[in-house]
């Protein structure tokens, strides 16, 4: 079991998450979808470039956010990241 206070850190964390057994109350389909994330490479973009792809895809009416006045200097929330 993975119970060392002393090496809390993230990386640990997804060592014993990937080697644990299943805890209960978790999803099940959890893990399958996190490798899928991480074998996957993520795309980097600046701040002003998100901003443009944002106001973009609004524009085309490809996606609606709770806020659809996308500017520059805006904090983006999760529902952006997506």
């Amino acid at each position: 079991m993975c119970s060392r206070p002393s090496l809390s850190s993230f990386f640990f964390f997804l060592l014993c998450f990937f080697t644990e057994p299943q805890v209960d109350g978790w999803d099940a389909n959890l893990r399958s979808r996190l490798k899928n994330v991480l074998a996957k490479p993520f795309t980097r973009l600046t701040y002003t470039a998100a901003i443009e792809i944002l106001q973009k895809e609004v524009k085309a009416g490809k996606v609606t956010f709770v806020e659809n006045e996308i500017e520059w200097g805006m904090d983006m929330g999760s529902e952006h990241e997506r």
